[in-house]
């Protein structure tokens, strides 16, 4: 819904034939099937770290286990990258832009598409000492202290010119925290991201906690019990920036 459903939105398909497409931290591999359905002369390479992929997918998409932060060893180069969430998994974002311009063809392209852990509020309406906006701050201080600072995709911009690129463009997006936008899609869009955040909350939030802050596990499922309270109420008119 975000990209209107549009599976990447730099238009490479507009400008140049695709052989070869790299998908980074696919998961569960489902934009690589989607894009190789889309994309039948291209042959589309999804990478994570984890093996979630499903076997059962078209014959011009495969999977392979890869850690994108050690130095990356292929037989051919991409006509286009995409990347989508990781932030909080690359410590090293100018080698991970370094080695996705040194992989691309030339005039190939690489699209990033992440979040900034930067919980923004335009209108007053959360307060600093809220249970949301102390979880969002204590996300990023862990976070930092880890060495994978969650509002790292602030900086690729600049990374992504300094490396080499050209005509880079930036378009921010949000995700409103729950349905508070009335706004028909943003409205979707907070629905989705109130779901999502609520039903992974201790699993995002445990090693960042226990590894970055020194928390116990109790002391923080006592301190989640506000948070989820706080996400729910559309009193607040909180989103995340994209």
């Amino acid at each position: 819904m975000t990209f209107n459903n549009k599976l990447s939105t730099c238009g490479v398909e507009k400008t140049r034939d695709l052989h070869h497409v790299l998908d980074i931290g696919t998961g569960t591999g489902i934009w690589s099937v989607e894009y190789g359905d889309l994309h039948p002369e291209a042959m589309v390479l999804g990478v994570d770290v984890s093996p979630v992929q499903p076997t059962y997918v078209p014959p011009n998409v495969r999977f392979e286990i890869m850690d994108v932060g050690q130095p990356w060893v292929f037989g051919y180069q991409f006509d286009f990258i995409f990347s989508r969430f990781m932030t909080g998994a690359i410590a090293d974002w100018r080698q991970f832009i370094r080695q996705c311009y040194e992989n691309l063809a030339p005039g190939a392209m690489l699209e990033v598409q992440d979040i900034s852990f930067h919980l923004t509020c335009e209108d007053g309406t959360l307060p600093a000492n809220s249970a949301l906006a102390r979880w969002a701050a204590y996300m990023l201080e862990a976070s930092k202290q880890l060495g994978c600072p969650l509002d790292s995709v602030e900086s690729v911009r600049g990374i992504m010119i300094e490396t080499g690129f050209v005509d880079v463009v930036e378009t921010p997006y949000i995700w409103p925290m729950n349905p508070w936008k009335k706004e028909s899609t943003l409205t979707k869009i907070g629905i989705w991201t109130y779901h999502n955040f609520t039903t992974s909350l201790s699993g995002i939030s445990l090693a960042l906690f226990t590894r970055g802050l020194a928390w116990t596990a109790d002391e923080l499922e006592a301190f989640l019990i506000d948070v989820r309270k706080d996400m729910r109420n559309t009193r607040y008119h909180a989103f995340w920036p994209m």
